[in-house]
């Protein structure tokens, strides 16, 4: 077995992980929410102001820690790789990944919501030890978070055309290329069937849910941005 993913690496790291992210919760209700105390889809502003700090600085860095340390092919090899090719840095990667889902577990939410984050928590650790494809979900997920912190400035600014535009490429532009990395392994045919097919539609099912939001917003964004100015 890799020892990087024997359990005594795994857990004290992963403990040190989500203690971090409930401390920056502890945070953001101490301090910011005396400035950021409104909600916004339900959760507090203040959650909406740390939380990129872990889509789009942290998670991104870890990311391409990771990938600069490969000394592989990054798509021939390390993505569908078996787990004796994951170094700490994917580890680490992972485990952030969980630790960012778990401290968003804490604030008052929609069951849904909470069901989302819980799913993602166990796939963000169970891919260390999916034969063949563990780098994969990991990357991926980095890539579907930055999209996700990418649409978040349409709530920052609902009204602004560039925030949309922003915000819909950058959902688009993660989505695609999370399915580009999916057909990647699907072609690879070293993943087991047992675990691609039910690999492969979860994650479908995903990125066609984010996009059907991502557009259906972007639709009534134009609505009320150009056609009822056109109906007054």
């Amino acid at each position: 077995m890799n020892p990087v993913l024997a359990w005594d690496v795994i857990l004290p790291r992963g403990l040190a992980f989500v203690a971090v992210g409930l401390l920056m919760n502890v945070f953001g209700r101490r301090v910011l929410s005396k400035k950021y105390n409104e909600e916004l889809d339900g959760s507090p502003m203040w959650l909406w102001y740390t939380n990129p700090v872990i889509q789009m600085v942290i998670i991104p860095v870890l990311c391409a820690v990771a990938i600069a340390e490969r000394s592989i092919p990054i798509f021939d090899q390390w993505l569908i790789a078996d787990q004796a090719h994951l170094g700490i840095w994917d580890v680490d990667l992972s485990l952030v990944l969980f630790a960012y889902f778990c401290k968003d577990l804490t604030e008052k939410q929609t069951m849904l919501y909470h069901l989302h984050h819980v799913v993602c928590a166990i796939m963000s650790i169970g891919a260390l030890y999916v034969p063949n494809c563990g780098a994969g979900i990991i990357v991926g997920g980095s890539i579907l978070e930055v999209g996700s912190c990418c649409f978040k400035l349409t709530r920052f600014f609902p009204f602004d055309l560039w925030a949309r535009i922003i915000g819909v490429v950058g959902m688009t532009a993660s989505n695609l290329l999370s399915f580009g990395m999916l057909i990647n392994t699907i072609r690879s045919k070293v993943v087991p069937t047992l675990i691609l097919v039910p690999y492969a539609i979860s994650i479908t099912t995903l990125l066609y849910m984010r996009q059907e939001f991502n557009f259906r917003e972007a639709r009534e964004f134009y609505k009320d941005r150009y056609l009822s100015k056109k109906s007054v």
